[in-house]
């Protein structure tokens, strides 16, 4: 089965581990984008981006495009 996984939270790591251990095939692994945080206002990756080679697109048609050829939307918030 053909999956994409749409997360940003670190409690998601579990579930992406196994998935990319798994028979089925990871066709993106999807976070929101890096966003200011601290008085630096620095830019900071979510925890998902920052463990995994994530897509961060900026639109919703970016995200529909990585969306095709999947059989299944996988999606995890807190």
């Amino acid at each position: 089965m053909n999956l994409v996984i749409a997360a940003s939270p670190e409690v998601a790591f579990p579930t992406i581990d196994t998935l990319l251990n798994s028979r089925h095939k990871i066709l993106h692994i999807i976070s929101q984008p890096d966003r200011p945080a601290g008085r630096g206002k620095l830019m900071t990756p979510t925890p998902v981006g920052s463990k995994y080679n994530c897509e961060k697109p900026l639109t919703e048609g970016q995200f529909s495009y990585l969306l095709n050829g999947s059989d299944l939307l996988i999606r995890s918030e807190e």
